[in-house]
């Protein structure tokens, strides 16, 4: 990652980009996240906020972007603002709560989630042909 580098304005740019041309939401999630991230750590606080707020409107039971902005509420010396957005967090329904709630809980696998779709999709011509 660009901005681990600590070229994040770089890394913000291509992030920014990369929301621009994504259609698919959990990739898209995952982007406006680590622009979130970025834009933060360029103290970009209302940049941040933006990003952060468009990753939960996309989906509205995650965890992951409203930690985000009570963080950078937390680190503007923004409390009220801090709490609100952990107020948000508190405010999930936890008994219905399900692990693809918020993509971030399954980050690491998100490469393979359409492995098997993929798989047989590749399969098929030569299934085809061995049934006749």
């Amino acid at each position: 990652m660009i901005g681990g580098l600590g070229r994040h304005a770089e890394a913000a740019s291509e992030l920014r980009r990369a929301v621009g041309e994504l259609t698919d939401e959990q990739q898209l999630y995952y982007a406006e996240l680590f622009l979130g991230a970025e834009e933060a750590a360029l103290g970009n606080r209302e940049a941040a906020r933006i990003a952060y707020e468009r990753a939960a409107a996309l989906f509205p039971q995650a965890q992951s972007p409203l930690l985000g902005l009570s963080e950078i509420a937390r680190r503007s010396g923004d409390r009220n603002g801090a709490l609100r957005a952990i107020g948000r967090l508190f405010a999930l329904p936890g008994d219905e709560r399900d692990e693809h709630d918020d993509p971030w809980w399954w980050y690491h696998t998100a490469q393979a989630r359409d492995a098997d779709d993929l798989l047989e999709a590749m399969w098929q011509p030569y299934l085809t042909e061995r049934l006749q």
